[in-house]
């Protein structure tokens, strides 16, 4: 029997991602940032969800472009509230399936921001069980070692004495990507938020 649901947090759960709310408040920052972040230092984006380097650490790429990190650090402050559900009602959704037995829990290929700002500012302990974040693993889950294996959640499965039969993944990422569902998980890719709600009622 399934027992456990893993979903997806960026843009299954939450399509906000860092500073977007810039976009409309400030966009001439909101480019910078991108700028100096993802398309002058692209080896930064993935160094950084991996977890070998921190949200502390990013500020000398900002220095270096003359952008002081205090102004990088509010506009992140103030931006963080619009991490929220694509739907309000994934929420109701969810608490159903803990009643129901299963646990739930939110993984995030993402940065180190996940866990030490989001998830406690959402107070998102209320509504999962739990998160698993690739900044916390060393690894992406479609990270894949020389034997074809996949890291990513192989500790929580061994902590948890899982197997994939007793998992539900929920990915729009994995629409393409066979590997978990041939590993004996149960996989979803819903493509809309409307999508992701109807999978979680399906449940």
């Amino acid at each position: 029997m399934r027992r456990v649901i893993l979903i997806n947090w960026y843009k299954t759960w939450c399509s906000h991602f860092l500073w977007d709310s810039l976009k409309e408040t400030d966009s001439a920052l909101f480019h910078q940032i991108r700028t100096v972040l993802f398309e002058q230092n692209p080896e930064l984006t993935l160094d950084w969800m991996r977890g070998y380097t921190r949200f502390c650490n990013v500020w000398h790429f900002f220095e270096d472009k003359f952008i002081p990190k205090g102004v990088v650090q509010a506009a992140f402050m103030q931006d963080l509230s619009a991490h929220r559900p694509d739907l309000p009602e994934f929420i109701p959704a969810v608490q159903r399936l803990r009643e129901k037995g299963y646990r739930v829990i939110v993984v995030a290929d993402y940065f180190d921001v996940f866990g030490g700002y989001i998830y406690p500012y959402h107070h998102l302990e209320k509504v999962f069980d739990g998160y698993l974040s690739s900044s916390e693993s060393g690894c992406l889950k479609a990270d894949t070692l020389p034997d074809g294996t996949r890291p990513f959640f192989k500790k929580f499965m061994a902590d948890n004495a899982l197997n994939p039969q007793d998992c539900i993944l929920i990915d729009n990422d994995l629409i393409s990507d066979s590997f978990y569902r041939e590993q004996g998980f149960e996989v979803y890719s819903p493509q809309t938020p409307n999508d992701v709600l109807q999978t979680l009622l399906k449940l």
